[in-house]
């Protein structure tokens, strides 16, 4: 198989693989959602605080960390691993150790101060009196969930770094463990409590630890098993401490903008939660996790597929043409969305009942439903700026965004905190605050349309709402067959035929939709349903990177035609180069050097190889430092030596400086100017040493004396120039947008400095053995170097990318490549050279070499250009691991070097100079044959260029011994853990006193019920019209029982009948005052046994006593022991006086509760 052919095929797995674990992922949250409906209920108390206990961990981890770590570290981490020599190990070691610390020392405070932090979070009715059972229970666990914040930062921190190392998997499919321990608490809390039955029950401390245990052990499951991937991945974290000079400065000043969004969005949900706290929070989360799930299925990987092309667009000044992309994502996207917006409005009744319908959501889904209804309205606009602002990121504007999101926050915190306020009913909360959200995206449209218009003055407003009438009209007679079908088996009680019905319904819309639209000339549905049949999990991502591949795949197969991508018909494909390849030993130490035979070396370029056994330089110790080894090469510019550092026991590369050459004191002052650089992809100058030069300092003296004895010396590291791997043949696609993307970001870090490199070529890169990129040096400092200026540095960019992708060197012979020759007067474009050339690197190449480019495209003119063009190209991928797999392939197709003996660079592994050494440090024998290598670089060049150091805090100077890390990580979570445990136990062990110091007062009895349980042998009513009587306040009035004969004990048929009276909330009670018109017999004052919020009514043995009277009097009060906190009360009868011969009954004219 083909490399081109294997990275498709390995990006093709890994976004199945991604796409698979998100599949799973969903699905198992879904039934966690249901089971918390079927258990707890949709909008019952003990539903609402799970949801809180669970939502702010979350909302706090976005809110402080979240948009940090996507925006300013996740971008330096993939920087870091895919180019330092290290594979990113010293600076994610860094960033993890500051970054855990911080996340650790936050969650501390967070979980310390949950009081506070949920007080944020809710109304002030959560903390009121009779409110206290259920805000104990939120604090106990937000306590044991306040945790997660810290697991939630690791997760998402190492699963970046998996990521940036092309592991894809272990992050989408983590979650479903978190799923599945979920799950598995819900059902232990299921098998030991059942469903609940009332609503305003509070949860029990058994409860709260076994839910909020389970919880938080399933987000630390998430993440823990995400560390045997990272090892495996060969990352072993190593906690560091050296933070300064990480280089995030920069990083979070482009993302602030970015940063400031994530922020503004976590402010509003801040506002928004503490609105739903009044009610219905959880139905709120639960109709936005139904009406999110057309957005994620289809809006997202649109969005994704058209910023890539948008940008293209966009950075060739075609803003017609990002209009027109955002015009074609609009109308695919709302062609799908406009009926499923309908559908939410018009049947959120049984799409909520089916998933949220069940146990104790039986009663109380529609408040979800109500909730789906309002978020459906909101769906259209809410895509419509979704798309909007994609196409502001295409245009390289984040900054818009962010004073747009300024607005549709605020309208969303105002009108939540007005949908609330202006109606004192909770049962609408969740509906009202879901209005409110969709109400702000209306708002939001509006303005980003309005700014977007003046930046894209094609975007094409008119005919979107055309469109979207055209959905509507087609929409409308769908949602009608849909409703009707719904309705007609709305009556059934198995739930699995009521998901049948639903089932029936949709496709019925579908097909009515499909219909209508097809007659009404919507020529998306086609299109959308043929993008679904083709999509088989594709999630999207790195649609250009896909089409690399494929291009490249048809190339292999023969089935891309002369005439594409604009290649004449009778072109003329130029011949290919001949390899005669001969197995001499490859003087890169790492294969065979194919000779062109066209093009022999020229003589300036042919080294001489000394061998190094008859040297008498091999062992000399220079200063006292560097041993010398072997000899690579050696011209009139200089000898190269591979030695070893004796003080640090690491390779190094020793150039020898002639002192009789007029070109070494210029090539030591740009060496000693070069050692400040700071870009890890060029060469590192580790020491410039003159002897017998007091002041070294003089050497950037404008002098050109030549020096006694100076040498320089360079980092080590094993790998093959880009020369010679072009004379094997061309990159694919992904590796060469990778290469010179890499390239050119490590230049626009010169030109920023007002420096420029000037002789940019195949020699002068090297890939290395880890499938990394090192650059050498560059002219700066030499008094008679070749003018360097910034146009010339992009056009020898333009050229490397010419070259990696046919093989061929631009208009003339080079490097040991064919010329590829101008035709009526421009040179061809790759692909007219070379089959499966992708058309974006086609366009870009033209832009970089063209004077006048292709279809009037803006030249590019900058390397920060260039970088930004081919990252859009390449999305998310990575060629290092390819790069590295064609090193290695290359070195076992033929025949193997001698042996080489190394020494281990320390941790983490310096910048090893990009050059193979040409003969074995063993002393063997090796023959040259190349020409224009890396060493001959540096020795012949008659610019005299100097290699450029990464920064020093990127390796170590020494290796340092193996500190143990094991404690600091089990400190680390136990630190964490051991909080959250100490203050939730604090809390169980000291219920929430409210204290009282106010005296009694006369209590409102807002209503009362009569008590006969059938279950105590009642008969289930006990004069029910007369209940209101006994708290009319007109003792003249009385409710009485039913009459009994022969005792005053009901005939031995019952314990006792009563009046039950609601207090309207959780009140002290102090003292009640009972009167009867007929006094006799005896009265208890009973409370609940569980909830002092609910009333049972099955039995008696659900109440306790507080109170009795033996001989009800004519006013009588019972005052209980001590204060009791309930908001029912049981005025119970349990013995009646003789009305006459041998009849019994119950008088009360009057109940008043005393209390606070």
């Amino acid at each position: 198989m083909s490399e081109a052919t294997n990275s498709g095929r390995k990006l093709l797995s890994a976004t199945a693989v991604m796409a698979s674990g998100t599949m799973v992922s969903r699905v198992l949250g879904l039934i966690r959602a249901v089971l918390i409906a079927f258990i707890l209920g949709n909008f019952t108390m003990r539903a609402d605080v799970l949801t809180l206990a669970l939502t702010v961990p979350s909302s706090l981890y976005l809110l402080l960390a979240g948009g940090t770590l996507n925006n300013v570290l996740v971008p330096q981490i993939v920087r870091a691993v895919t180019r330092d020599e290290d594979g990113g190990r010293a600076f994610v070691d860094r960033i993890m150790t500051g970054f855990l610390l911080i996340l650790g020392a936050l969650t501390v405070v967070f979980t310390v101060a949950a009081p506070l932090v949920m007080s944020v979070y809710t109304k002030s009715s959560w903390r009121a009196p009779e409110m206290a059972e259920h805000w104990r229970a939120l604090l106990l666990m937000s306590y044991l969930t306040m945790p997660q914040i810290f697991f939630y930062g690791v997760f998402f921190l190492i699963g970046q770094v998996l990521n940036a190392r092309e592991k894809f998997g272990p992050m989408m499919w983590a979650p479903v463990l978190n799923n599945v321990v979920s799950i598995i608490s819900l059902s232990a809390y299921l098998f030991f409590w059942g469903a609940q039955t009332s609503r305003d029950l509070p949860f029990t401390d058994q409860q709260v630890w076994l839910l909020g245990i389970g919880s938080t052990v399933g987000i630390a499951v998430q993440t823990l098993i995400l560390l045997p991937y990272l090892r495996r991945a060969g990352f072993n974290y190593r906690p560091r401490f050296d933070l300064k000079g990480t280089g995030l400065g920069r990083t979070f000043h482009v993302a602030k903008w970015m940063v400031g969004y994530v922020a503004l969005t976590s402010l509003a949900q801040v506002v928004v939660t503490n609105m739903a706290s009044a009610g219905g929070v959880n139905a709120y989360q639960q109709a936005y996790l139904i009406w999110i799930l057309p957005h994620s299925l289809l809006t997202v990987s649109l969005a994704t597929a058209m910023l890539p092309a948008a940008s293209t667009a966009a950075l060739a000044g075609d803003l017609a043409g990002v209009a027109a992309e955002t015009n074609r994502a609009l109308r695919l996207a709302l062609t799908f969305l406009v009926p499923a917006s309908v559908a939410f409005v018009a049947l959120a009744d049984p799409i909520a009942r089916v998933p949220f319908g069940n146990g104790a959501g039986a009663s109380d889904y529609h408040y979800v439903a109500w909730a789906l209804a309002a978020f459906g309205i909101g769906l259209v606009p809410y895509t419509i700026q979704y798309l909007y602002l994609r196409a502001f990121y295409a245009l390289d504007n984040t900054k818009t965004p962010f004073g747009l999101q300024i607005w549709i926050s605020g309208a969303n915190a105002t009108l939540a905190v007005a949908f609330v306020l202006a109606w004192n009913d909770p049962n609408t909360v969740a509906a009202r605050l879901a209005l409110a959200y969709s109400v702000s995206y209306f708002l939001g449209v509006f303005l980003t349309y309005r700014s977007l218009k003046r930046r894209l003055p094609e975007l094409d407003g008119r005919s979107l709402w055309q469109q979207l009438a055209r959905l509507l009209l087609a929409s409308a007679p769908a949602a009608l067959v849909g409703w009707l079908i719904t309705w007609a088996g709305a009556g059934l009680a198995s739930s699995w035929l009521r998901l049948l019905v639903l089932a029936v319904a949709g496709a019925a819309a579908v097909a009515v939709f499909v219909l209508v639209a097809r007659r009404l000339g919507i020529d998306e549905v086609s299109s959308l349903l043929s993008m679904l049949r083709r999509k088989h999990g594709d999630d999207g991502e790195a649609d250009a990177a896909e089409v690399l591949v494929a291009e490249e795949d048809a190339e292999l197969s023969g089935e891309v035609p002369l005439e594409e991508h604009g290649r004449p018909a009778d072109y003329e494909r130029p011949e290919p180069p001949r390899a005669d390849i001969n197995p001499d030993t490859d003087p890169d130490g790492i294969g065979v050097f194919v000779q062109v035979t066209p093009l022999p070396p020229p003589p300036e370029a042919i080294l001489e190889y000394p061998e190094p056994s008859v040297d008498p330089g091999t062992g000399r110790v220079l200063a006292g430092r560097y041993r010398l080894g072997t000899l690579l090469a050696a011209s009139a510019a200089g000898q190269s030596w591979l030695g070893q550092d004796i003080v640090l026991g690491r390779p190094v590369l020793v150039q020898l400086l002639p002192s009789g050459a007029p070109r070494t004191a210029a090539v030591l002052r740009s060496a000693r100017q070069a050692a400040g650089a700071t870009d890890a992809r060029f060469l590192r100058v580790l020491d410039v040493v003159v002897p017998d030069l007091t002041d070294q300092a003089s050497l950037l003296d404008q002098t050109d004396e030549p020096p006694e004895g100076a040498f320089v010396v360079y980092e080590y590291a094993a790998g093959q120039t880009l020369a010679k791997l072009l004379r094997r043949g061309p990159l694919t696609g992904v590796e060469t947008a990778w290469v010179i993307r890499e390239i050119a970001d490590a230049i626009n870090g010169l030109h920023a400095q007002g420096q420029h490199h000037g002789q940019l070529n195949p020699a002068t890169v090297l890939i290395t053995n880890s499938g990394n990129l090192k650059i050498l040096g560059y002219a700066a400092g030499l008094d008679d170097a070749a003018p360097g200026t910034e146009a010339g540095d992009i056009l020898a960019l333009g050229e490397l990318l010419y070259a990696c992708l046919v093989a061929r060197w631009p208009m003339e012979a080079a490097f040991g490549l064919h010329p590829v020759l101008e035709k009526d007067g421009r040179l061809p474009l790759p692909s007219e050279v070379r089959n499966g050339v992708a058309p974006q690197l086609d366009k870009i190449v033209d832009r970089l070499l063209s004077v006048e480019p292709r279809g009037h495209a803006a030249p590019i003119e900058t390397a920060s250009e260039l970088t930004t063009q081919l990252s859009l190209v390449l999305g998310p991928t990575s060629a290092v691991s390819d790069l590295r797999a064609r090193l290695n392939r290359n070195a076992d197709e033929l025949d193997s070097p001698a042996p080489v003996s190394r020494v281990a660079p320390p941790l983490p592994t310096p910048a090893a100079s990009r050059f193979q050494m040409t003969v074995p440090v063993d002393g063997s024998s090796a023959e040259s044959g190349d020409e224009e290598e890396f060493v001959a670089s540096a020795l012949d060049r008659q610019e005299g260029f100097t290699p450029v150091p990464p920064p020093p805090v990127s390796a170590p100077e020494a290796p340092e011994p193996r500190k143990p890390r094991l404690p600091f990580v089990i400190g680390t979570f136990g630190l964490v853990l051991a909080v959250g445990l100490l203050a939730a136990a604090t809390l169980t062990g000291n219920p929430v006193v409210v204290p009282t110091t106010a005296p009694p007062v006369k209590l409102t009895i807002i209503a009362a019920d009569d008590f006969d349980p059938k279950d105590d042998g009642g008969s289930g009513a006990e004069n029910p019209k007369l209940v209101l009587q006994a708290i009319d306040g007109n003792p003249k009035t009385s409710w009485v029982s039913e009459k009994y004969k022969k005792t005053g004990n009901f005939g031995g048929t019952k314990p006792g009948v009563g009046l039950i009276v609601d207090l309207g909330t959780i009140r002290e009670v102090t003292t009640v005052e009972v009167m009867s018109t007929d006094p006799g017999g005896a009265v208890q004052v009973m409370v609940p046994n569980e909830s002092p919020t609910a009333a049972p009514k099955r039995s008696v043995t659900q109440w306790h006593a507080v109170a009795t009277a033996a001989d009800l009097a004519a006013d009588t009060l019972l005052a209980p022991s001590a204060p009791v906190r309930s908001r029912y009360l049981l005025v119970y009868l349990t013995s009646l006086p003789s009305i006459g011969k041998s009849v019994y009954q119950g008088t009360i004219s009057e109940i008043a509760v005393l209390g606070r």
